[in-house]
């Protein structure tokens, strides 16, 4: 009984299913490409393409057009990070904007003080 039912549940699937939506070399390979080269002739259009690509590196354009030793910031890079450190620690401890404007205000208020003092 069992058997049975298994069956007649594969037929009726076999006969919904369709096959005809989209051929089974479309699903594996792209419709169209030749995979018959060698894997050296591959290879050798892999180099091919690579000979110009050097013209297209931003660096290669940068240094081109460069006059002298580069911007401060390519040399941080070449530097030692030692060296470097101090200076990235104090950028990253920046005062905010808040701190700036507090600051500020009390230097202005000293300095009116002082004047006011000076006057007498």
């Amino acid at each position: 009984m069992k058997h049975d039912v298994k069956d007649e549940i594969s037929l009726l699937r076999q006969k919904f299913v369709k096959k005809d939506i989209m051929p089974d070399k479309n699903v594996l390979f792209v419709e169209g490409a030749k995979r018959d080269k060698s894997k050296q002739a591959r290879v050798q259009s892999i180099h091919d393409g690579r000979e110009d690509k050097d013209q297209y590196k931003t660096k290669n354009k940068i240094a081109a057009n460069q006059v002298g030793t580069g911007t401060n910031k390519q040399k941080s890079r070449k530097k030692a990070f030692t060296m470097v450190k101090h200076k990235i620690n104090a950028k990253n401890s920046a005062r905010s904007y808040q701190e700036k404007a507090e600051r500020l205000r009390e230097a202005i208020k000293k300095k009116q003080n002082r004047a006011h003092k000076n006057k007498f």
